[in-house]
């Protein structure tokens, strides 16, 4: 039915919501997204993650629609999941910096062996896992529910927005003071002034 039309003429039906054209082009464009989203975080079920982000975000929420060919669809694509990667490798960059890491990735594990972690340091990681759980449950639930929405659930700014019935704006307001919040606390303990309960 389909393999005759060309790309224009698919992503038209696509637009219309032709969930054939829809799964034609995904099964087109599923390994470049793969081979990009893998290329940005090299690891391989992150990159699968992101690439059905990618393809969920724009045919079953209905973003093809504002698809204006004025690039190839490829490079559309290719856009939103660059992107995408940004977003997560941000995140992840949150979670280590702030401690909300307890269980590294396999390529942070990667990272780790490499460095030939002696018991000293795999004991301090153990620590800074043990007071992120402690600082985290010491700030007001109200800022650690952000935290826990855009780090371990990985919730948009609007999802997470949505799940808490707060406006995006106050989110965004609230993740900020959680992360300060915590960045004062680990701080402290730092100093070794203050230890998490």
């Amino acid at each position: 039915m389909y393999d005759n039309c060309e790309e224009k003429e698919l992503v038209v039906k696509a637009q219309a919501g032709d969930r054939g054209a829809q799964e034609l082009l995904c099964e087109q464009y599923y390994p470049k997204v793969l081979r990009l989203s893998l290329m940005f975080l090299r690891e391989w079920h992150a990159a699968h993650d992101v690439a059905q982000d990618v393809f969920c975000r724009v045919f079953a929420e209905g973003q093809i629609k504002y698809f204006r060919a004025r690039s190839s669809l490829a490079f559309w694509l290719l856009a939103i999941t660059r992107n995408y990667c940004y977003s997560h490798l941000r995140k992840r960059k949150y979670r280590i910096r702030l401690g909300l890491c307890a269980a590294p990735t396999a390529m942070e594990m990667s990272l780790l062996r490499s460095k030939d972690l002696n018991p000293e340091d795999q004991c301090l990681h153990a620590e800074e896992a043990f007071w992120a759980d402690g600082a985290l449950r010491q700030i007001p639930k109200m800022f650690s529910k952000c935290l826990e929405y855009w780090y371990f659930r990985e919730y948009s700014y609007k999802e997470a927005a949505k799940r808490l019935r707060i406006s995006v704006k106050l989110f965004g307001l609230r993740k900020l003071r959680a992360e300060r919040l915590m960045q004062k606390k680990y701080a402290l303990w730092a100093r070794g002034t203050k230890r998490p309960r």
